[in-house]
């Protein structure tokens, strides 16, 4: 799991993108952080867990990503997505 430092400042990144809203659920990213990969695994398992997408390639589809580069991108990283979990651990 992650650190609660970076989930904050995951949290805090959000709230400065948009400073008229409060964090609720309802807060709307517009692209995924593809160039902060710890950040990366936290919102796509933010966005799973909270259902707002069913899968790592309805996650993909939303947001414009190819799914074959970001399972890379992962892999590279040491991280996997489990389709029997719907997380990236």
């Amino acid at each position: 799991m992650f650190c609660r430092k970076c989930v904050f400042t995951f949290a805090l990144r959000l709230k400065e993108a948009s400073p008229s809203s409060h964090l609720t659920n309802s807060t709307k990213m517009d692209h995924l952080p593809l160039d902060d990969l710890p950040m990366l695994v936290s919102a796509i398992n933010m966005l799973l867990r909270d259902g707002e997408f069913e899968s790592l390639d309805d996650v993909c589809s939303s947001f414009g990503v190819d799914p074959q580069m970001l399972r890379e991108r992962l892999r590279q990283g040491g991280f996997e997505y489990s389709e029997e979990l719907n997380k990236i651990w």
